[in-house]
């Protein structure tokens, strides 16, 4: 079967090929920033449930 070359595009055949732009970092940053609120929260709450308060 023929492949179609834009699914190359989509989904390259290793990270090599995969330019990302200037703002990715942070992007991938706020997205860390995101999770660890997240945790933080979750922790906060199984605390003061455990504790009653």
């Amino acid at each position: 079967m023929s492949e179609d070359k834009s699914q190359d595009k989509l989904y390259p055949k290793n990270s090599e090929e995969v330019k990302h732009d200037g703002w990715y970092k942070y992007g991938v940053m706020f997205l860390y920033l995101e999770m660890a609120i997240a945790i933080g929260v979750n922790i906060f709450a199984l605390v003061s449930t455990l504790t009653g308060n």
